[in-house]
């Protein structure tokens, strides 16, 4: 028996069915898209809380879906679209309008009852994912189907309680989704308030009341009189573009050549264990090593990511440079005090 007793079989009124014995399965399906419905693509529900995003993306090539093409399922309002194509992604949505979706969405019609709400948090818990989950079948697309997440059994209270639960998750995870955003707001104001800082004490220095002239630089503007304004080239005695052979797909050995990946330097603190071991039968390029005082800046990332830089401190030997990243050496040891403004 698939139940899941310690979420709450534990009262005589509560029974344990199957997920084909409480829903209706919708198998209407049309290669119509012209029909004015919304339409919802797996990319279009947020994992595991079950909102419903929007999204830029055209549909998904690997969901097997074109933009102008192909089969549809249809649902109604009120219906429960759960996915069956990366079941760990725990895609599930309750439908507040009629409309098209993605053929890796399973359509399922509560029976009167079961309530859609409920049906929703049951399918979203971590046992029911990871259960259809290890029933997938396919490498590079797993995938479950309904004979076995149809069978899967399920702890159904009576439909009050149903009511109760359903309107207290959605009370409680509103007031936790409140506080993660303000959370998000106050880290976002302590990022910009620490850019800030580094940014108003590498251009003006530390003493307020210094005597200020132009810098010649639009985007610079003010500095202390006493300062001077360089190409950064002079600074420097290099800028290394690094090498990125086929690498082995684990962390380098503490004896062993690793490259370092452009994830090395996604915070201020450079992080020696993001590299991947270099092949015995490949010969290392030494020129590339990364020693201590280096400065590290990625050249290739996300738009939030690339430009990230890092001083390193300490290094083991043995790290080679990759080439999505830029290596500086700066003409005076100056460099103790860096850190990345990007």
């Amino acid at each position: 028996m698939r139940a899941f007793h310690h979420l709450g079989a534990s009262t005589s009124d509560w029974k344990s069915i199957c997920l084909k014995r409480l829903v209706t399965l919708g198998v209407s399906r049309t290669e119509d898209r012209s029909q004015g419905l919304p339409y919802l693509g797996m990319e279009n529900i947020e994992s595991w809380t079950g909102r419903r995003i929007e999204t830029n993306t055209p549909v998904s090539q690997a969901n097997g879906e074109n933009e102008t093409g192909g089969l549809s399922n249809q649902f109604e309002k009120g219906d429960v679209l759960f996915g069956k194509l990366r079941p760990y992604l725990a895609k599930a949505h309750v439908a507040n309008e009629p409309g098209l979706c993605s053929t890796e969405l399973l359509v399922l019609r509560p029976k009167p009852d079961l309530l859609n709400a409920y049906l929703l948090r049951l399918m979203l818990t971590n046992e029911v994912v990871t259960l259809v989950d290890s029933s997938t079948f396919g490498s590079k697309m797993p995938r479950a189907d309904w004979d076995f997440i149809g069978n899967v059994e399920l702890p159904i209270p009576p439909l009050a309680t149903q009511q109760r639960i359903a309107a207290y998750l959605d009370r409680e995870t509103a007031r936790i989704d409140a506080l993660i955003a303000a959370k998000e707001r106050l880290l976002a104001l302590l990022a910009e308030k620490r850019r800030s800082l580094i940014t108003h004490a590498v251009t003006r220095g530390l003493n307020p009341h210094a005597k200020l002239k132009d810098s010649g630089l639009p985007w610079l503007g003010l500095v202390p009189a006493g300062w001077e304004v360089k190409r950064l080239r002079f600074e420097l005695t290099s800028i290394e573009q690094g090498w990125s052979p086929q690498c082995e797909n684990r962390p380098a050995e503490a004896d062993e050549w690793g490259v370092l990946k452009v994830g090395c330097v996604n915070g201020d603190e450079f992080n020696p264990d993001e590299q991947k071991a270099l092949p015995p039968n490949v010969e290392p390029e030494t020129r590339y090593e990364v020693t201590t005082d280096d400065i590290l800046i990625s050249r290739g990332n996300t738009l939030v990511l690339v430009g990230s830089a890092s001083l390193v401190r300490t290094v083991r030997t043995q790290l080679l440079l990759c080439d999505l990243l830029c290596l500086t050496r700066c003409r005076l040891m100056v460099c103790s005090g860096f850190r990345s403004c990007a």
